[in-house]
């Protein structure tokens, strides 16, 4: 994968780690005891682990530890693990110096953080449709709500700071895979080739997994219902090298 394209996908990613901050802070201020479903079931995956457990083959990006996969067209290209590694630090600090207002903000962000998946079309920069997924580790404080119960958390607290200039509507419940999961649609407010988002997102072994999508207008949101239609879940495993 060349750097270049990697580049282009990580717009998404650091407009995406503002929002995955936010849903992965919602707190539930009186926490009552871990309920028959919850959280706490003790199977729980590291970030490290979720990030090397992901794997491509056939365009398909198979996640074991998390039971996971989704499908991306034949004609994207997908960023290594290796150059995942390599160019986000990079990047990221480029952001934080540049924006020294929040760079320890942005810093934290991005330790809290594992970039699973970055995949984009074989087109320029700016145009292209691209797909990151990320996973933030669960808060103490969300362990004793079953996964249902945090997704209806985080929908709820979008809601209620919903803003015109970055949600344009409320977050949805929808079915992939047979999953329900949390869907909603975003943009950035200053301009850029990525400034529309539509974010996914689920929760396994104590990680909420998010999805975001890039598209360079409103309309071509829909096109990612294509890749988002291949989400696929199965009992996840350890990972092997």
């Amino acid at each position: 994968m060349h750097s270049r394209l990697c580049l282009a996908v990580v717009g998404l990613f650091l407009a995406a780690a503002a929002v995955a901050n936010t849903s992965g802070g919602v707190q539930v201020h009186e926490p009552g005891p871990a309920t028959p479903n919850s959280l706490q079931t003790g199977d729980d995956v590291s970030l490290e682990v979720a990030f090397e457990g992901g794997d491509l083959k056939n365009h398909t990006y198979s996640n074991v530890p998390l039971g996971f996969s989704v499908t991306v067209p034949k004609d994207w290209k997908a960023v290594l693990k290796s150059e995942i590694k390599r160019v986000l630090p990079e990047v990221v600090e480029r952001n934080a110096q540049a924006h020294p207002e929040r760079s320890e903000q942005v810093r934290d962000n991005f330790k809290s953080m594992a970039v699973l998946f970055m995949a984009a079309e074989k087109k320029s920069a700016r145009g292209q449709l691209s797909l990151t997924i990320m996973a933030v580790p669960i808060s103490e404080e969300d362990r004793t709500l079953t996964g249902e119960t945090l997704l209806h958390q985080i929908a709820e607290s979008a809601r209620q700071r919903h803003r015109a200039d970055r949600y344009f509507d409320e977050p949805r419940e929808k079915t992939y895979g047979g999953k329900r999961l949390w869907q909603s649609d975003l943009q950035r407010p200053q301009s850029s080739s990525l400034a529309f988002m539509r974010e996914v997102v689920f929760v396994q072994r104590g990680l909420l997994v998010i999805a975001m999508g890039g598209a360079p207008d409103r309309a071509a949101l829909d096109k990612l219902e294509g890749i988002y239609s291949t989400l696929r879940f199965f009992e996840p495993k350890e990972h092997r090298n």
